[in-house]
């Protein structure tokens, strides 16, 4: 390849150092220049590694965190978002690159420095004190020290948006936020809510929500860094008392490292770190889990408050921490073994005439020049090459800025003493802590504030710094992207296209948006004045009157009248006033009733007087005449009365009803039909085999109110399709004792198809009752007789060969069935039968 300022060549460390390279046609002819990097000589492991981070590759690269960054810059380049969403996204923004920060690589290997640092001294004071130190496992240092490599932190980059492996190095859209990537977290709700981000419509609550869900990750971020950030080697100190007292795509969290910032010292120092730090934490594994959050103060993100780590439903082991941190094949170059031999300076031994060696000289020579055995880098498709363009090591650079969750600080510009800060937000200029006369320059609204006297002004807010320029950002940007026409407005600090509207019948516009000409605005014809108060007309004298034009109107000072000029005459004249004569001769009723109007008596228009007539009242008023009437209505003689009231124009009457059911009511055109059988119907029932079924008596099943008795009779008629036919009779006895129903002695049951049946009483059967020999029970509606004595507690009739059925045709009982009055029919087998029924009674 070619070299811009070697154009000869560089074959080797010479060519490089040599002083006069750049000077045509010379070269130097010594090598002592070598001597200048003899201190920086390094192995061909170390170079190798060097390659790696200069390459920019080697690392797990940090695509998640570039991912989120990117669209949450994406998410508030969108115009018009709420103030609301605006805020949360840029406090979400500032926490991220806090944890970008986090994850540099400079400040990973400074935890793993922090970690090796603590166990050595934890290690010289093992069982040294009299209550000896209970130290933390070395593998257990580095994870707390590692969360954010171990599961922590990607449980928390899942919080502000969980992307799929397969979506993670496409997730940066040219087009703006990538909604599609996304599927969980905050952003992922978002991406489920493009319209009301991008129209403005989320609810207070649903805003409320978001900020509520950005403070807890920024609380879990900060909490993390702290964390991890405070290294301890021992659960308790101990002490003693002298007194008395990306292959693939890496979708994990990656290391923050940019091989192009730093320059070629700042990562050769990395290097150095790297393996120095591999060489003695290589061998003590870690565990990966996602874990949870405690939700405890003061206490890591996987940890409770015993120091104990939690972890989630998977955990995967891995050798080491670099497992996490370093691609395959950097684990690979780490794990050789360091040869410290320089590459340039050899010692040659001095000896004396004896052959003793009394001392050495060195030579700095260029050896064989070794090559690494790695390709020319490749730049991965993958969005955290590079730490995505983020500077991660600064420490080439005199007098740099530092990033701080979204700030960018340039100390001591020009020499003035003061400090200048760029921010992007009002949070992020209100969290500064400045000097007077201190700059800060807001990138979101583009204008500059100049700090006030600390001294003086501690309100905490803006007015703590004088502003130096208007503020015209999201005015000027919504000018740009308006796309209406007319005039614009600022409402509220946003751009409008308004335009200029008629009122029908009082003004009328034309080309009222200015489009291609100018807006014309005049009086409708036959303009209607609004209004309540007056229409002030013209005033003055008489010398004063226009030009003659038909139609003027105006005061006249002089005469104290309306006056108008009339064009039948060509002059001006009064208009009407109190003096003057309305012409007005008679009047005429209009309409074919009663006229009102009777005639004229001189100048008086006479009018006829309305009087009220039986039950019509007419009533004078100040301007109305009121006619009321007062008709009402009457029952006639000493029955139940049906009119009820009048209310207004309505007079209401009372409606028939039968409350028994004993009356059936026919409502016709012109009458209302009462008609009885001589007690309650039932409704249609059909039975069609030996089922005993409940019959109903419009629509209810009647029983006797609470502490009431009736006497009843039921009679039943059931008829065949095939012919036969039976009639039946029932009375007795049914009484409702606070709402305990029983049948007072034996009801008497007549059927009239069965011979010598007449006056028949049969009780239904009763499980706690005792019975004897021949003695007879009906159950089901069938009828069965004792064989032999029987105990109470037996089982039911149709179970117990004790029993012998006497009688299954049909039959109609009235008895108690769980505690309610029921009237039950049954047919047979086969049979369609139709079932009429009444039931009449006498309450007492």
């Amino acid at each position: 390849m070619s070299f811009r300022d070697f154009s000869q060549g560089l074959s080797s460390a010479n060519d490089y150092l040599d002083t006069r390279h750049h000077i045509s046609g010379t070269q130097a002819a010594g090598t002592d220049a070598l001597r200048g990097v003899v201190s920086a000589e390094y192995s061909f492991t170390l170079r190798e590694l060097l390659c790696g981070l200069l390459a920019g590759n080697g690392l797990k690269l940090p695509n998640v965190q570039l991912c989120l960054h990117s669209n949450i810059g994406a998410l508030l380049g969108i115009q018009g978002l709420q103030s609301e969403l605006s805020d949360a996204l840029t406090e979400l923004q500032g926490d991220l690159e806090s944890f970008m920060d986090h994850t540099k690589l400079d400040q990973v290997l400074g935890r793993l420095n922090g970690v090796l640092a603590e166990a050595q001294n934890v290690a010289n004071m093992i069982n040294f004190c009299s209550q000896p130190v209970d130290p933390i496992a070395i593998p257990n240092m580095l994870e707390r020290a590692m969360g954010s490599f171990l599961g922590a932190g990607k449980s928390i980059t899942d919080a502000i948006g969980s992307i799929s492996d397969a979506d993670m190095c496409a997730c940066i859209s040219s087009s703006g936020f990538n909604s599609n990537v996304f599927n969980g977290g905050l952003l992922g709700n978002l991406a489920s809510n493009m319209s009301k981000v991008t129209n403005g419509s989320f609810l207070q609550s649903e805003l409320d929500a978001i900020l509520d869900d950005v403070k807890g990750i920024g609380s879990q971020i900060s909490g993390l860094i702290s964390f991890e950030n405070d290294i301890g080697g021992s659960f308790a100190r101990g002490g003693s008392q002298f007194s008395q007292s990306d292959p693939g795509c890496n979708a994990q969290i990656g290391v923050m490292h940019n091989g192009a910032s730093g320059g070629i010292a700042g990562n050769a120092r990395l290097t150095s770190q790297l393996k120095s730090l591999y060489d003695r934490l290589g061998g003590y594994p870690v565990q990966f889990s996602l874990g949870s959050s405690t939700a405890q103060q003061n206490v890591g993100h996987q940890y409770d408050a015993d120091g104990n780590r939690v972890f989630g439903e998977e955990v995967v082991e891995f050798p080491n921490i670099f497992h996490l941190l370093l691609d395959q094949e950097l684990l690979d170059i780490i794990m050789q073994a360091d040869d410290p031999t320089p590459n340039i300076d050899t010692q040659t031994p001095v000896y004396d005439y004896c052959g003793n060696v009394i001392g050495f000289t060195t030579n700095h020579q260029q050896r064989t020049t070794e090559q690494s055995a790695g390709a020319d880098p490749q730049t991965p498709n993958s969005p955290g090459y590079n730490a995505g363009g983020f500077s991660t090591d600064t420490s080439n650079v005199s007098g740099s800025g530092s990033t701080v969750s979204g700030t960018t600080v340039i100390q001591n510009f020009a020499g003035s003493g003061s400090n200048l800060y760029v921010v992007g937000s009002e949070a992020a200029q209100l969290a500064l802590s400045t000097n007077e006369n201190d700059i800060v320059v807001r990138s979101d609204i583009l204008t500059v504030f100049t700090r006030k006297d600390p001294a003086t002004s501690t309100t905490g807010t803006l007015a703590d710094y004088q502003q130096a320029t208007s503020t015209l950002l999201e005015f000027l940007n919504n000018l740009n992207v308006e796309t209406g026409s007319g005039l614009i407005v600022k409402d509220a600090g946003v751009s409008r296209a308004r335009s200029v509207e008629g009122v029908t019948g009082q003004t009328k516009v034309s080309n009222g948006d200015g489009v291609g000409g100018n807006i014309k605005v005049e009086l409708e014809d036959n303009t209607r004045i609004p209004g309540t108060a007056a229409l002030k007309i013209p005033v003055g004298t008489t010398a004063q009157r226009p030009s003659t034009e038909i139609g003027e109107i105006r005061y006249n000072s002089d005469s104290h009248s309306i006056e108008a000029y009339f064009g039948d005459t060509t002059t001006w004249k009064s208009l009407l006033t109190t003096t003057s004569s309305t012409g007005i001769t008679g009047g005429t009723s209009v309409g074919s009733g009663s006229q009102i109007f009777k005639d004229t008596f001189g100048s008086d228009l006479r009018f006829r007087t309305i009087i009220g007539g039986t039950g019509i009242t007419a009533t004078q008023g100040t301007d109305d005449v009121t006619i009321t009437d007062s008709i009402t209505a009457s029952n006639l003689g000493a029955g139940s009365t049906i009119f009820s009231a009048r209310t207004g124009d309505n007079f209401a009457f009372k409606s028939i009803t039968s409350t028994d059911g004993t009356v059936t009511l026919t409502n016709n055109s012109n009458t209302v039909n009462l008609s009885s059988m001589g007690g309650i119907p039932s409704d249609p029932l059909n039975t069609t085999d030996g089922t005993a079924t409940i019959l109903q008596f419009n629509g209810t099943t009647p029983e006797p109110p609470s502490d009431k008795t009736w006497f009843f009779e039921v009679k039943a008629l059931g008829v065949a399709t095939t012919g036969e036919k039976q009639a039946f009779k029932i009375e007795g006895m049914v009484t409702n004792t606070g709402g305990n129903f029983s049948i007072v002695g034996t009801n008497t049951k007549i059927d009239y198809q069965r011979s010598g049946t007449s006056d028949i009483g049969v009780s239904s059967w009763d499980p706690m009752s005792s019975y004897n020999a021949s003695d007879t029970v009906e159950y089901e509606l069938n009828t069965y007789t004792a064989n032999t004595s029987i105990s109470s507690g037996e089982l039911s009739p149709d179970q117990n060969s004790n029993w012998t059925l006497a009688y299954s045709g049909w039959t109609v009982s009235a008895e108690i069935i769980s505690n309610t009055f029921r009237v039950r029919a049954k047919g047979s087998s086969g049979k369609n039968v139709t079932w009429s029924a009444s039931l009449s009674f006498l309450q007492a």
